[in-house]
């Protein structure tokens, strides 16, 4: 596993856009989270001060880290296979005696390591707005960030996964990222609608939603780490739980889905990988 890390750190510590976008993420995530308060977060955390306390903090910094992992660690996920591609490295790899599950476990292991990066720089921004911000500290309120790390880890991992698997099997990165972000943004979102609301509501004769519609792949990574909501959107939550429907899945219910979903993804690029020629 070591020998593989070497090998992949090779590669990127040379690849320049490796570099951009992990600096993207490091210096993007706690700017943009400065900032919540002029993006309109203050009113839901009932001030301005009330997102950078505990135990506020870890949902609100989680949510922007979620559009920031899309982003960054998507782009990446697709740009450590298409590079290879390109370059003609992998090719090289394979030639020069490197077995095919040896190559697609390095791929792996360095997105494990990328993504706890993430997540472990996710908690150090956290504790400190977090310390500096709070007037008194609780133990039980701190450690709810711990609570969350795991998620936050999966869900890093998760989008580099999807990414990863779409640029192996496209092989063109502007394509592939094309694909990703289209997908993510507006296609899961008007495939649940056309599927769960048009079609369904054909056999159903109502109108289609239905806890099913939150199943998909990236809405359970997002769900992972959702937007905190006010308490006058938790009532109307409630009031469609209360008539069958939830908004969001649950802690549980994302980390379960998301983690089926990688065995997927993760299963096929490894089949796609070992059949298609190189």
């Amino acid at each position: 596993m070591v020998h593989l890390l070497q090998l992949e750190w090779k590669k990127l510590r040379h690849y320049r856009l490796f570099m951009i976008l992990i600096a993207i993420y490091m210096i993007a995530l706690p700017a943009m989270f400065l900032s919540g308060a002029s993006m309109g977060f203050n009113e839901i955390a009932g001030g301005p001060k009330g997102l950078y306390i505990f135990p506020a903090v870890w949902k609100y910094l989680g949510y922007l880290g979620n559009w920031m992992t899309f982003f960054c660690f998507g782009f990446l996920g697709v740009s450590l296979v298409t590079m290879e591609f390109a370059n003609k490295t992998l090719r090289q790899n394979i030639i020069t005696g490197m077995s095919r599950k040896s190559f697609f476990l390095g791929k792996i292991y360095i997105m494990v390591v990328i993504s706890a990066f993430a997540a472990l720089y996710y908690l150090v921004i956290g504790l400190i707005f977090g310390f500096v911000n709070t007037d008194y500290v609780m133990t039980s309120r701190v450690m709810e960030g711990f609570m969350i790390l795991p998620r936050y880890f999966l869900m890093c991992f998760a989008y580099m996964i999807v990414a990863f698997t779409l640029g192996l099997l496209i092989r063109r990165s502007g394509i592939a990222l094309f694909i990703f972000f289209t997908y993510s943004i507006m296609g899961e979102q008007i495939l649940r609608y056309f599927v769960h609301h048009k079609i369904s509501s054909l056999f159903n004769n109502g109108n289609g939603f239905n806890d099913a519609m939150n199943y998909y792949p990236i809405n359970a990574i997002e769900d992972l780490v959702p937007l905190p909501m006010p308490k006058e959107a938790n009532q109307m939550m409630q009031q469609a739980l209360d008539k069958g429907y939830n908004f969001f899945l649950t802690p549980v219910e994302a980390t379960f889905i998301t983690l089926f979903y990688l065995t997927l993804f993760i299963g096929l690029a490894y089949y796609v990988f070992r059949k298609r020629d190189l």
